[in-house]
Formats: C-alpha cells, structure tokens, sequence
C-alpha cells in the first residue's frame, strides 16, 4: 500500500515537472518572438529616429547656408550699390567743378570752351560733353550744334539749378546704353546754361566686374520694373528674348514675383531664391541705389555652387547616421565642426589672405563697417603699417623668409587686438589695423607694443635683422564716410611720413588734408595752366669765374597764375614728377627756350648756351630723343646751345641704358650736364662710368669745404678729376663771397647762385646781359 501511494506520487511529481518544463518552453518561445518583435520595432524606431535625425540636420545645414548666402549676396549687393552710388556721385561732383571753372572765367569764347570739353571728356572717360543754353540750343564737345528742343524735359531740374542724372536711353550715334548728367552753370547768381556729360553705361558695368563665389556669381543693375540695365558677365539669368527679369520669373514663383514688385516699388533690400526660365535655381539679392531712382544692384549665384560646399557634408551625415547609437554626441560635434572647416573654407576663398591665413582687403572693409555700425559711440582709429626696407628681407633672406616675417607680425597684430577690432593684410607688407582708442596715448602705446614684439622672432632666420614698422594714423571723426576714403587718409599719412623721413608715425591732420586738397586743385588746373602758358621760363646766368663773365643760362620754370600769383616750384614740381606731367612741362619748356634763342639769333644777339632740367622719367621712353630733336629743328636752333641737365639719382638704374641714351643725345648735338653732382652716395664712382660734358656741383657738396684743408683736398681733387676726364665744373647755389673764393681757388670753371643773380625773366636778363 504504501509503495503504491509511493510510486503515484512519484508519477505525479514527473507528470507535473514535465508540464513545467512544456510550459517554460512555451513561455520561452514567446519571449523570443516578442524579444524579435520588439527589437525590429526598436531598430525601424532607431532608423525612423536615424532618418529623422538625417534629414533635420541636412535641412538645419542648409538653412544656415541658406542664410549666410542670402547674407554674402546682400553684402555683395550692398558693395556694389556703393561702388555705383560713389562713382555716379563722382561724375556730378566732376561736373560740378567743370561747371564752376567755366563759370568763373572771364572771357570764354567758344573755342575755348570746346576745347575745355574735350579735354574734360578725355579726362573722365565721357562720350561727350555739351553746353545747352536757355534756347535749347546745345554745343557739343565733338563740334557739333543740336536744337534740344525735343529733349528739355531732361534738363528741367538743371535749369531750375538742380544737378540732374537722366534715366536710360540709347545713343543716337553708337546706340550703346547711355545716361546724361546735366548741371547748371551759374554766372553772377543766375543759370545761364546747362553743363551736359554723355556717360556709357558699359563705363559703370567695369566697376561691377568683382569675382565672388569662385567667379561663379554674377552682377546685374536693373530698374525696379525689372528691365536689366547692366550685366557684368556673358552668363544670364534671362534669355535673349526676355529682357526683364518679371517676365523670367512669374511662370514659376508667382508669390515671389509679388514679394519682388512690392520690395522694387518700395525700395526695399533682400535676398530672394527664385527660378529662371531654364528651370535652375538661384540666389537673387537686391539694394537699391542712393543716387538713381529705381535703379537696383542685384547679385546672383545658382543655387548649386551655393551649396556646392554643404554636399559632401551632408553625405557624410547620411553615411555616419548607422554610428548615431555609439558615437551620438560625439557625431553631432563632428557635423558641426566639419560644418564650421566648410564655412571657413568658403569665408577663407573670399575674405582670407593666403600668406599670412588672416584677414584681407574685403574683409577687412566689410568687418569695418560692421564694427563702426554696432560701436557707434566708441572712438575708432585706422592704422596703415608697413615694413621698413621690406625689400631688402625678401632679397637678403629670400622670399619664404619673408613670408614668415608677414605671418609672425600677422600673429603680433592679433595678440594685441580686442573682440571689437580687426586688421586685414592689404598686399606685399602692408597692414591695415581697426582699434579702438579713447586717448591719442592709446594708438602710441599700441604702436610701442607691436614694436617691441614684432621684433621678437628667434626661431626666423632674420634673427637678429631689426625690423622697423612704419604706421601711417587716421582717428575717424565721420563714421559714415566712405571706408576707402578712410583708408587713404591712413596711407596719405604713411606716405607723408616716408617723404619727410621723420619718425616711424605720422597722424592724419588738417595739415595733410590741406596738402591734398592742394595737390588736387595742382593736378586740376595743371593742363588748363600749360595751355594758357600760365608756365614762364625764369634765367639765372652762370659767371665764368675767372673772367666774370656771363657764359651759360639755366632756365629754371615758374608758375604764375591769375589767382594766386606765384606758385612756388617745390609746390608743384613733385606733384609732377609724380603724376607724370613733368614730361609735358618740360617739353613746353625746351619749346619756349628754342622759341627765346630763336629772337636772339633774328634780332642779332649772340646766344648763349641755355641749361634746363630733363626729368628722369624721359628714360623710360626713348621717344624722347626724337620729340626732343624735333622741337629744336622746328625753331631752326642749334643743339650744341642746349643743355639738358640730368640728375645724378638717374643714372643708377641702368647705367647701360643710360649711356646709350646719352650717346644719342650727344650725337644731335645736345650738351648734356650732371645736375646735383654730389647728393647720392656714390658719386665718385659714377664719375667713370657715365659720359657728361659739365659736372654740377651740388650746393651741400661744397658749401663749408672751405673750413677745413681736407674738406678742400676732397673737392680740388673732384674738379681735377672732372677736368682731366673733359668735363667742365659748375657750382650751384653760390651764396657768400667765401664760396665764390674757394671756388676760385679750385679753378672751378663756372658758377651760379644768389651771389651773382636771382632767377629773372626773359626781358630782365636780355637787358642784364645783352646791353
């Protein structure tokens, strides 16, 4: 009994250990389907999130790219109004002064002002120039008369005494694009006529032709009923057929068609992405212009090399979403610093210098304007600085070295600026430098800082070169004055302080802006005063100093004008040897000096040889030689009775050169002369290589020779050179009876200077000397 009551529980515990079992597998079983289940929902979850994830970061990616190029187009719009505004401004302004010059002349018959027109239309690149008078008569700078009867509407405000700039139209001679400016010319108070200038349009569309965005964006100028007037580039955004941009546009984004007429009628700025008619996207911003009415500056880029640069970043963000799991935090990071290297890299095209890694010109401008708009009450200062003898580090040290040089003064600068300052590498070794300052103590103490770091460079090979800055100041007063204009005042200070060669810094004052005013007023009546010989040779002789006789002349030049009187000649004569125009002063001078021997020679009067001054800027033209050579043949003067004297800073350029155009001027016949023989630092030695009839001594080469016996050796033993190798001896700037007795002493052949005679005119001389 009790095995069998055994054996049934046994049985028992085996049937309910097997149910067990049978039901743990099933249990078992479930969990794995619904673990299976449950993971693929996880992982579409995960790969919904995944995609999500994806495509909310590509579209933030292009949203921001999105924004920072509507913000570049609107800066490039921006810059380009500006551009257009400035030099349509410029054109008024030019006429302006043109309409005042011709208001203030006494008699001015209408061959005088034909030839004004012409001069000034040449000058500033007009098609034309007329005066329109009360008739409706106009005077054109070509010659012609045209009855502008049918066109007074356009001179209306100009006739009321309102400077004008007309609307678009087409030339009636090459029937390019054109626009007309139109100024009145007041005499005693009243309009008595209309100034006119005929501008081609293709004149403004060249000052649009600023590359951006790899060259591959493009500028228009268009009316605000969307005609386009200028187009700086072959690629349109319309076609032949369709001229205005509306037209192009309102088959495909009537919306943005609306936006855009409503911005054009307002004058509203923005960035618009729209399709053209070839079905590609673009980029359109739009400013309109301050000085034309309804005209806009619109820059365009195709959408494609707009994001061109965000593509393989959001490939890469589509490849690395399978690693979102693991690495989560630390793949956004890396979108987002590789998305930051990309801006960089397209910020880096437009706006970074390549030696140096820092700023540019642009970006130094745009960044400007930034700081002065957001900081309008902090006081500004723009720092132009420069290398000291650059040159010589490149050629010295070679040019990788001075690449360093560039980058480790760029690293100085930097170290020293705050969150609201900027500087920009300009070109070669010039710097541009934005600080804030409250005191003048400030821009000096920064300057001392950059100087005692700057040369700090141990691990360069120029260790131990000293490196000297030059720093040209402007302190804004205006912040809304051009930016160029406050950086030429920063580099006109840095140019005054190389030309005066004192101290390493030079502010911009009233001084130099008066300096450049001058220089300007010089340069713009320059012409007008060598066509109304305003130009008058002066003499002063040259005395044989042992017979004391009159020998030689020197023609030295003076301004005289109507205004003003005398302009002295270290006022304008280095405005022209910079500018160029002392090549055609000194030919006028060589004509009027053949034209005053050529009176002696027909009234009887035995010449004497005439010296006058040849700029060294002749050398680069051998042309020269023969308009030289054809003056004296048109007056019928011998050559042998000019000399034309040469500086000794001339000839160190190229001696070989040199001397063949000596050779030429001495085969006419010309005497040729070295003027201020003895101011370089290598005169002795130019005494055997160049070939000169007369040596001119420099006034500060003898001038207390005679205080001392060695100081005299020196000198007599130049003379003697200059003598044994044929060539005569003339001392410039004799002063005092002390000077003209050393000279004598010397056996100096000749001499000139206040102690004889002063500069005079042509009649004083002739009666001085031809009694």
């Amino acid at each position: 009994m009790g095995k069998r009551i055994s054996k049934m529980v046994s049985n028992l515990s085996l049937k309910e250990i097997k149910e067990r079992d049978a039901d743990k597998k099933e249990r078992d079983s479930v969990s794995s389907k619904d673990f299976n289940k449950y993971s693929v929902i996880l992982a579409v979850a995960v790969s919904v999130l995944m995609i999500i994830a994806c495509v909310v970061y590509t579209t933030m990616i292009k949203d921001m790219l999105n924004e920072e190029t509507q913000s570049h187009l609107l800066e490039v719009s921006n810059q380009n109004a500006v551009i257009l505004d400035s030099e349509i401004n410029s054109n008024v302004k030019v006429l302006e002064a043109i309409s005042n010059t011709i208001a203030e002349e006494e008699k001015l018959d209408s061959d005088k002002l034909l030839n004004i027109m012409k001069n000034e239309a040449d000058k500033h690149a007009f098609a034309r120039m007329s005066i329109v008078l009360p008739n409706n008569r106009a005077y054109m700078s070509d010659g012609m008369v045209i009855d502008y009867e049918g066109y007074k509407n356009m001179f209306k405000d100009a006739s009321a005494g309102k400077s004008s700039i007309s609307d678009v139209m087409y030339s009636t001679i090459d029937n390019k694009k054109i626009i007309v400016y139109a100024v009145p010319i007041y005499i005693s108070g009243e309009v008595k006529a209309v100034l006119t200038a005929t501008s081609h349009l293709d004149t403004l569309e060249k000052k649009l032709d600023v590359p951006f965005f790899e060259g591959k964006g493009y500028v228009y100028v268009l009316r605000n009923d969307g005609e386009i007037i200028l187009n700086n580039r072959s690629e349109e955004i319309v076609s032949e057929t369709n001229k205005n941009i509306f037209d192009v546009i309102q088959y495909h984004e009537s919306e943005t068609l609306n936006v855009l007429r409503e911005d054009f009628f307002y004058g509203k700025s923005g960035v618009k992405r729209v399709k053209s008619i070839d079905g590609n996207e673009k980029f359109m911003g739009y400013v309109p212009l301050n000085n034309m009415k309804g005209w806009y500056s619109i820059s365009v880029v195709p959408a494609n090399v707009a994001f061109s640069k965000a593509s393989s970043v959001i490939k890469l963000t589509i490849a690395l979403c399978s690693f979102i799991m693991i690495i989560g935090g630390i793949f956004f990071g890396y979108i987002i610093r590789l998305r930051n290297k990309n801006k960089k890299t397209i910020e880096y095209l437009a706006f970074k210098d390549k030696v140096t890694g820092f700023g540019n010109l642009n970006k130094f401008k745009i960044e400007t304007l930034k700081l002065l708009r957001k900081n309008k009450d902090d006081k500004y200062a723009i720092i132009q600085l420069d290398i000291d003898k650059f040159k010589y580090i490149n050629d010295v040290f070679g040019y990788d070295e001075g690449n360093k040089v560039l980058v480790h003064i760029s690293n100085v600068i930097d170290s020293k600026l705050d969150c609201d300052e900027i500087f920009g590498r300009v070109n070669g070794d010039v710097f541009l430098v934005l600080m804030k300052y409250k005191e003048e103590q400030d821009i000096l103490d920064f300057i001392e800082l950059l100087n005692r770091d700057v040369d700090n460079f141990e691990d360069l090979v120029v260790y131990g070169y000293k490196v000297t800055l030059n720093y040209g100041i402007y302190k804004i007063v205006d912040t809304t004055m051009e930016i160029n204009r406050m950086i030429d005042r920063a580099n006109v200070a840095a140019k005054t302080l190389k030309d005066n060669g004192n101290g390493y810094y030079c502010f911009f004052n009233d001084e130099i802006r008066k300096r450049i005013l001058n220089e300007r007023e010089i340069e713009n009546t320059m012409h007008l005063a060598l066509k109304n010989k305003e130009f008058i040779p002066y003499f002063q002789p040259q005395y044989d100093l042992q017979s004391g006789k009159v020998v030689g002349v020197e023609a030295l030049i003076r301004w005289i004008t109507p205004e003003k009187g005398l302009v002295p000649p270290n006022d304008f004569i280095p405005i022209f040897e910079k500018n160029g125009f002392i090549i055609e002063l000194d030919k006028y001078v060589l004509e009027e000096v053949c034209k005053i021997i050529k009176s002696w020679i027909d009234r009887g009067i035995e010449p004497i040889m005439v010296s006058i001054n040849m700029s060294r800027l002749h050398l680069h033209n051998i042309n020269f030689i023969d308009n030289f050579e054809e003056i004296i043949k048109k007056y019928d003067v011998p050559a042998r009775l000019i000399e034309l004297e040469i500086t000794e800073s001339a000839v160190f350029d190229n001696i070989a050169i040199f001397n063949d155009i000596i050779d030429k001027l001495k085969k006419i016949g010309f005497v040729i002369s070295m003027d201020d023989f003895g101011s370089g630092y290598s005169s002795l030695n130019l005494l055997k290589d160049v070939t000169m009839d007369i040596l001119k001594l420099d006034r500060d080469f003898f001038n207390k020779s005679y205080a001392t016996e060695r100081d005299k050796i020196v000198v007599t033993s130049i003379v003697e050179m200059a003598k044994q190798l044929n060539m005569k001896v003339v001392a410039e700037g004799v002063e005092t009876e002390g000077q003209v007795d050393f000279l004598k002493d010397i056996n100096c052949h000749m001499a000139q200077g206040y102690y004889f005679a002063r500069p005079m005119p042509t009649e004083e001389f002739e009666k001085l000397n031809f009694k």
